[in-house]
């Protein structure tokens, strides 16, 4: 988010992990392609520099299972959430296994989900892919003329 959002110039940044096993790192109207994919090359070695103690992780775990699994919701938003898991067709038990996969969460997850990040580009499994401004686009550098689309 600093790197990205703060010094980069870019409307906003993220990072993704899907239950599917798909990583993705954000960056929204991002003038700095380049840069940004150059701070995303970083992320495991950041990660591994700055791994969180057990306190953090414990306020970490409070936090994504009180916000993911008991915030208080409306009726509207209960629903919602119950048609996705009836779509997605996960049980109880599923929700209760991702909890406990959460309350189990240790330093050797956060080592091990760098190294997961690091494989993907040293395989050549990554996606790269850029949305915005052409000419922000191409002036990265990354991407070859004939794959730099304009909508």
């Amino acid at each position: 988010w600093d790197e990205i959002r703060a010094k980069g110039g870019a409307y906003g940044a993220s990072a993704i992990s899907t239950r599917q096993g798909l990583v993705g790192f954000v960056s929204y109207r991002d003038p700095r392609v380049s840069d940004t994919y150059t701070v995303y090359d970083g992320v495991p070695d950041w990660i591994e520099s700055n791994m969180p103690s057990e306190d953090e992780i414990g306020s970490m775990i409070v936090s994504t299972v009180g916000s993911a699994y008991f915030a208080p919701r409306s009726p509207i938003d209960l629903g919602n959430a119950a048609l996705t898991r009836y779509l997605i067709d996960q049980t109880a038990a599923d929700r209760q296994a991702e909890i406990e996969t959460i309350l189990s969460t240790t330093p050797a997850d956060f080592k091990a989900y760098a190294d997961t990040i690091r494989t993907l580009k040293e395989t050549g499994k990554e996606i790269r892919t850029a949305l915005g401004g052409a000419n922000a686009i191409r002036a990265s550098g990354i991407f070859a003329e004939e794959d730099v689309k304009e909508l």
